[in-house]
């Protein structure tokens, strides 16, 4: 199975590239470690190509600009889409901050479409998202929209991914002007609570046109709150999601580390 990672620079939630240099190293490393048959391959414009290229990925390839330049930049994690459709074979993309002290499950491996885990306990920040944005592509219609994390996520059968991503990108190009004057009003309007569109289109958007194929959907993890479940689950499994401001928190810890393993980047 081939193992992806991206990363577009400038669209990281203005989170400088250079930062997760050796985050990605030890994640790359980590995983080559658990699963040695398993090709590594990063995904990256220009910019993040040179940043990135002393990481001993298995290969390099550009995502190509003709996707992207259409993308709004508020859509940080769509780029990641994007490196998937330019992947003809099963795979798994893999988040830079997730690291893998464990290897994956086999039984996982084999499923048609699977992500990190579900986030069930998060669907009242998705419902305030999707009225603010209001839109939604017509196969998400009917479909409960239930956030699932991407930290993980691919599977076997790549064909219904393509076309699920296509579907959303598609939408977001036709409706760019749309959806950043949404996003304008809502700033403009201060609301308090918790918005990130690019959760809402790719964790939820996506996921409910997979659902629309049919597809069922399998969580490699189970947490039920972001606190002491993902605690245990971190414990128990061996996995670890670096999200948000924990990637800067333990900075010097990956450094240490890649340090200690001499891993090189």
């Amino acid at each position: 199975m081939k193992i992806v990672y991206s990363h577009v620079s400038n669209r990281n939630r203005g989170v400088n590239a250079k930062q997760y240099i050796e985050l990605y190293a030890l994640s790359n490393f980590l995983v080559k470690k658990n699963h040695p048959n398993f090709q590594t391959v990063f995904y990256g414009d220009e910019e993040s190509l040179k940043l990135f290229s002393n990481i001993q990925f298995d290969n390099f390839e550009i995502i190509s600009n003709n996707i992207l330049k259409d993308i709004p930049r508020e859509l940080w994690t769509l780029g990641k889409l994007c490196s998937m459709l330019q992947v003809n074979e099963p795979f798994l993309h893999i988040d830079g901050d997730m690291l893998l002290f464990k290897p994956l499950q086999n039984n996982f491996l084999n499923k048609d479409i699977i992500c990190f885990h579900d986030e069930s306990f998060f669907n009242h920040a998705i419902d305030n998202m999707q009225n603010v944005l209001v839109i939604q592509p017509e196969h998400c219609q009917g479909i409960t929209p239930v956030s699932y994390n991407c930290g993980i996520f691919g599977g076997q059968d790549f064909k219904s991914i393509h076309y699920a991503i296509n579907i959303v990108l598609n939408f977001v190009v036709q409706n760019k002007d749309n959806i950043a004057n949404m996003i304008k009003e809502h700033k403009l309007k201060k609301n308090n609570y918790y918005f990130d569109l690019s959760i809402l289109v790719e964790q939820v958007w996506l996921f409910q046109i997979l659902k629309f194929l049919e597809k069922e959907i399998y969580s490699v993890v189970r947490i039920d709150n972001w606190y002491e479940s993902f605690e245990k689950m971190i414990k128990d499994t061996g996995y670890i999601h670096l999200l948000s401001d924990k990637k800067n928190i333990y900075s010097e810890k990956i450094k240490d580390i890649t340090n200690k393993l001499n891993i090189k980047y």
